[in-house]
């Protein structure tokens, strides 16, 4: 992911011949326009190749993890959700994160309902019953760190 911003997202997929993807490690100090070779570890076989884009210690990698739940009574714009939390607690720790659904709406958390982890919450739009009530959660990551590469 090539963006001028300074947070980047993690992607743990495979990618095709024609695909553009940017990759952190920790290494030695060098310059651009250098060439990167990628070779996998285990059978020594060339994997991807490159070039060095920049050096920034300041770039930030995250991770998203997606809280899922459904919709058990819906009410026009307002609606009960359960199977995201599991207790009233962790409902209003996440209060202030706005919530997202499959079919495009934004909601907020209202209030925590009993002790089982069901929530009231209020969107933008009607809610239909069979919509995913989406959480996103954002983690900060670091690459891997081989010792053998720093050993002296």
């Amino acid at each position: 992911e090539n963006s001028n911003g300074n947070k980047h997202l993690i992607k743990k997929i495979y990618l095709n011949n024609e695909e553009f993807m940017i990759a952190s490690i920790y290494g030695y100090i060098t310059y651009p326009p250098l060439g990167v070779l990628v070779f996998d570890g285990n059978d020594n076989k060339l994997i991807a190749n490159g070039s060095l884009h920049s050096i920034n210690a300041h770039r930030i990698l995250i991770k998203r993890k997606i809280l899922t739940g459904s919709a058990i009574r819906v009410q026009r714009r307002r609606a009960i959700i359960k199977y995201m939390f599991n207790n009233n607690d962790d409902v209003n720790y996440f209060k202030p994160i706005d919530l997202w659904t499959k079919h495009g709406l934004k909601g907020k958390i209202e209030q925590a309902i009993g002790d089982k982890g069901f929530m009231k919450c209020f969107f933008n739009g009607n809610v239909k019953q069979n919509d995913t009530i989406c959480l996103s959660l954002y983690k900060r990551v670091f690459p891997y760190k081989d010792d053998k590469l720093f050993a002296s």
